[in-house]
């Protein structure tokens, strides 16, 4: 049950409550400024929602603080009328002192949005910061300069439009989207995808499902339903309603040699022969860390489930050695779905989580930086001292046009000075862009490797690699029997059920040994195949004047849109290519010469198909 406020407890609880979450003074909070001209975005909304909900039992959308509690005014106001308070003058803000500065932040200026005329320009503006915060516009734009947080003083609002993996759903219409055209594809893949529309619905209600509502917008809800893959094998998958794709999700970047590899599931087969027994230890757990070694240059490894874990215990383990608490990781970044590393951050440089769920406090020690920057280095250099890790995915897997081989040698040298911790995530990268990783390929030694899909041939694996200052915290370091040794180094506690599972094994086992014997000749002929179909493609899209971005790091590509020209991947479906909603691309050994020249006609005619409903000029 809310607690019982008057008009005067209720203003200050919710200008308090607002600068919480935005880190802004509440006395720099102009009550009659609109949320979005004071840096709030969609995830400050969802918290400031959330927090409303659980001690006011007053109930949001967030999409009403584009309109209905636009401000600080407006929102006391509706929730004066939803808890049966006299509404007065009294319960309004008092006015904020004239200042140069209207949004707290030196140099920046308040933009007054009270004054757009329409709904349809109000929520334009309103699709605008949601993009800013989920990465959904054109990569070229995601960067620019900005200094850097530093916990001591507030910072500037992040540069850019830097991806989260956590996105809020859009339940607003766009008149921006030609909805004959809309409406005409969708009954084209209704038709086309029927089992798979169906049994999406069929199962809705007991099956909690992500993915199902990823992209989610209501001009296209008939067709926001994952695909679902009846079989797999090389460079196509098929739906189960018999219809072929040319795959270029490839299990999120696992099927490295296509689908089913045939020396991958022969090693699968004979080793479930052998009746998976868990318990005991695989025999094959010991080869298996010695050829990652091998590949690698690592001194040590240990396995785990998920690449979610292995970057869970790689920090655990830069903390226990460092004895350190702070962490920097960059804005933009992917590492997967741990709480202790979803964070953005906010207004006045305070780091928040990035989604409702995770409480304050499990990113407290988090800094939030901004990648490829000269004043993320400053900072640093500056306080290295308080880092027990610096965590990196070494190119964005987002933002694969930045590569900043500069940037990363500085950073190894700063961290090096520093005693601090450097983590390279590399569960996309590793093994992919060369058998040795993002470290082989920029000249860069990291003290903890994260490695996962590739390797696990198909099957879950999570991998903490490194130097064994660091990974001797997993078990205590190196002894031997027959003498007075012992594991004398400090550790703390890992576990899981599944961390050497045999299937898991065998299948590693199969992907080393086949990328040992090819060498790098595999991922570099590949890279070379990608690079060359990228630059077809930005010629096409440069010389059609299409607004498409593309770009790759070896043999991962992606092509950034408008939010409206999403529908191109819909009708790529239509046209049997096969693209994930987080839309990253990989292609593998298994895709085709001929593979390829069918993805390039296909990207050609879906694009020509948008044009023509007139979206890239809307």
């Amino acid at each position: 049950m809310s607690p019982a406020y008057s008009n005067a407890t209720l203003r200050e609880r919710i200008v308090e409550l607002v600068g919480d979450v935005s880190g802004l003074s509440p006395s720099s909070i102009d009550p009659n400024a609109n949320f979005f001209s004071l840096g709030l975005n969609s995830l400050m909304f969802m918290q400031i929602r959330d927090r409303i909900e659980r001690e006011l039992g007053v109930e949001l959308a967030v999409s009403q603080f584009t309109n209905d509690v636009s401000t600080l005014v407006k929102l006391t106001g509706y929730l004066e009328e939803r808890l049966a308070l006299v509404p007065s003058s009294e319960s309004q803000p008092p006015p904020v002192p004239d200042r140069s500065d209207q949004t707290g932040r030196t140099g920046e200026t308040s933009l007054d949005l009270s004054s757009l005329s329409g709904l349809d320009t109000l929520f334009r503006r309103q699709l605008d910061v949601l993009e800013r915060q989920n990465e959904i516009l054109l990569s070229a734009f995601l960067n620019g300069g900005g200094a850097a947080p530093a916990p001591s003083r507030p910072a500037p609002a992040p540069p850019g439009k830097a991806y989260v993996p956590f996105k809020a759903i859009v339940t607003s219409r766009s008149s921006g989207v030609a909805q004959e055209h809309v409406e005409a594809l969708a009954r084209l893949l209704g038709e086309k995808c029927k089992s798979t529309k169906d049994l999406t619905q069929k199962h809705r209600r007991v099956f909690g499902n992500n993915r199902a509502i990823a992209g989610f917008r209501p001009d296209w809800k008939e067709m926001v339903y994952p695909l679902i893959a009846a079989r797999a094998d090389g460079s196509r998958i098929w739906d189960p309603d018999g219809n072929e794709y040319i795959d270029l999700t490839m299990g999120f970047g696992v099927a490295l040699f296509g689908h089913n590899p045939a020396f991958v599931m022969e090693a699968i087969r004979a080793e479930l022969a052998n009746g998976m027994p868990l318990g005991p230890l695989s025999p094959l757990a010991g080869e298996v860390a010695e050829l990652i070694a091998e590949l690698t240059g690592v001194e040590r490894v240990a396995f785990f489930n998920s690449g979610t874990e292995a970057v869970m215990v790689a920090l655990r383990l830069a903390r226990t050695v460092t004895g350190r608490a702070r962490v920097a990781i960059f804005s933009g970044s992917f590492h997967g779905s741990f709480d202790g590393i979803l964070a953005i951050r906010g207004a006045g440089g305070r780091t928040l989580p990035m989604l409702p769920g995770s409480p304050a406090g499990i990113v407290a020690d988090v800094i939030v930086l901004d990648y490829d920057d000269p004043a993320s280095l400053d900072y640093v250099a500056a306080h290295g001292g308080e880092l027990a890790a610096v965590l990196v995915e070494p190119v964005q897997s987002r933002h694969v046009e930045i590569q900043p081989r500069d940037f990363l040698h500085r950073l190894r040298e700063l961290t090096a000075a520093s005693g601090t911790a450097l983590i390279f995530d590399e569960v996309i990268t590793g093994f992919r862009i060369h058998p040795g990783g993002a470290q082989a390929r920029f000249d860069v030694r990291a003290d903890i490797v994260t490695y996962g899909k590739i390797i696990g041939g198909g099957l879950p694996i999570g991998i903490v690699a490194g130097r064994a200052e660091f990974i001797d915290a997993v078990d205590g370091g190196m002894w031997q029997y027959g003498d007075e040794s012992y594991p004398a180094k400090k550790n703390t506690f890992v576990s899981g059920t599944f961390c050497h599972h045999p299937l898991a094994m065998a299948a590693a086992r199969a992907v080393l040994l086949h990328l040992r014997r090819e060498g790098p000749k595999l991922q570099e002929d590949l890279n070379q195949r990608t690079a060359a179909f990228v630059t077809r493609m930005a010629d096409l899209f440069r010389d059609r004047s299409w607004p498409i971005r593309i770009a790759c790091f070896g043999s991962l590509f992606r092509m950034d849109l408008m939010p409206d020209h999403e529908l191109l991947y819909y009708h790529l479906l239509d046209k049997g290519v096969y693209v994930w909603e987080g839309r990253n691309c990989f292609l593998s050994t298994a895709h085709s010469d001929g593979d390829i020249e069918a993805i390039e006609t296909a990207i050609r005619a879906s694009a020509e198909a948008i044009e023509r409903a007139g979206l890239f000029h809307h």
